[in-house]
């Protein structure tokens, strides 16, 4: 082909793709007056079908326990060819009559019609399928029960085991526990200097949480005022786990070792689970004494506030979790997730977690951050895609088969 010929069908080729603008409205006009019916039909399937992929997203089990692992594998792979197929549906769509026009000049005026029926069809099948597609996996989606983790089994009373009580501080009546609506200038400066910087939340963002009652702030104070302990717990009452935090606790160095951080703890979570008989516990994170590594002085550490939490009946939840640093994302230390459970027939450790930290108040991280990523496969939890990507793929399935059998 000589360099003119090159021209004259690239000037073919904006002249097909131009004459859209003065046909593709009167083919999508055609397309809906002639094919009322038929597209009603499909919208209705494609409502269905979005609503039967979603429900299949967000609960592979929905079929049966034995089917769940192949429904894992299933919907990302078949919400991805649904995607892929749609992408080349389209691109017949354009590309056939280009293509005809390059090779045939002389059927230029016959493939402008071709051009426009195909996109107009296109966008007025892909558009009703798309928009009943996507309502009814989201509707779907919505209702569909969530498929709940299996939570490894834990002893709900660890004091029993240990045979040890919580130390008991003397004369603990004259020490006053109460909820502070603010973050007061002496619970700040225990909380910076009891946690490295690594580790804690910034104080603007935990006050702005404690203004919003996201956060609940509970200080033990002796009779002069002073402080003696304080904790910062998130609630997290959105999902269908509906739970406490317990992001931070600390005592004053004068105070440790009394019995005023157990008396501390056991006010406020029998304070928290009076006041809020919707969740189902209380959760903390430790470091872990068995991670690999630490020195014996930090294991020892590490044991003995393992021994505080098991007096006080705030076991081991024994799923695999890790803490995250605020500082350097790529940082996992190994942890034991613990829980003052005050509903054990509805908690379930792997769940809590996942919202934790995924929620406000927790780590805040995205569904599909690595390190959510990561606690997702050591323990088994099944993150569904997004309602919207099961309607968009029944929608590429459903037009694609129209085509071939057309």
């Amino acid at each position: 082909m000589d360099k003119t010929d090159f021209r004259t069908n690239v000037a073919n080729e904006a002249e097909l793709f131009g004459s859209l603008k003065e046909n593709l409205w009167n083919s999508v006009k055609d397309h809906i007056q002639n094919h009322k019916s038929e597209i009603f039909t499909e919208a209705a399937i494609a409502a269905v079908t979005g609503a039967g992929i979603a429900a299949m997203t967000k609960n592979p089990a929905l079929l049966g326990e034995s089917l769940a692992p192949v429904m894992k594998a299933a919907v990302p792979f078949a919400t991805k060819v649904g995607v892929g197929l749609a992408t080349a549906d389209w691109a017949v769509k354009l590309g056939a009559p280009a293509y005809d026009v390059w090779n045939d000049p002389g059927n230029l005026a016959h493939n402008k019609t071709v051009l426009a029926g195909n996109v107009g069809a296109g966008l007025v099948d892909y558009t009703a399928m798309g928009i009943a597609g996507i309502a009814g996996g989201y509707t779907a989606f919505k209702f569909t029960p969530e498929l709940m983790p299996k939570a490894p089994s834990f002893e709900p009373r660890p004091s029993l085991k240990l045979n040890e009580v919580p130390r008991a501080l003397d004369k603990p009546e004259s020490f006053k526990t109460t909820r502070e609506k603010q973050l007061d200038s002496d619970v700040i400066a225990l909380y910076e200097s009891s946690f490295p910087k690594a580790e804690r939340q910034p104080v603007d963002e935990v006050a702005d949480l404690v203004a919003r009652g996201r956060i609940l702030v509970h200080a033990t104070r002796d009779p002069d005022g002073n402080l003696g302990a304080f904790s910062f717990t998130s609630m997290h009452d959105e999902s269908a786990t509906k739970f406490a935090g317990l992001d931070f606790v600390a005592t004053n160095q004068a105070n440790r070792s009394q019995g005023i951080g157990s008396l501390h703890l056991q006010r406020v979570a029998e304070s928290i689970k009076t006041e809020r008989p919707d969740l189902v516990a209380m959760t903390l994170e430790m470091e872990h004494p068995h991670e690999p590594g630490i020195s014996p002085e930090e294991l020892a550490i590490r044991v003995r506030r393992s021994k505080f939490y098991d007096r006080l009946d705030a076991p081991n939840t024994n799923i695999k979790y890790n803490i995250i640093d605020f500082e350097d994302p790529a940082y996992r230390g190994m942890a034991q997730h613990r829980a003052f459970v005050f509903k054990p027939e509805e908690f379930n450790a792997v769940k809590a977690a996942h919202v934790f930290m995924t929620d406000e108040g927790g780590y805040q991280l995205g569904k599909f951050d690595p390190a959510v990523r990561e606690f997702n496969k050591m323990n088994g939890y099944w993150q569904p895609p997004t309602d919207g990507r099961a309607g968009a793929a029944a929608t590429a399935y459903l037009n694609v088969l129209k085509q071939i059998n057309q």
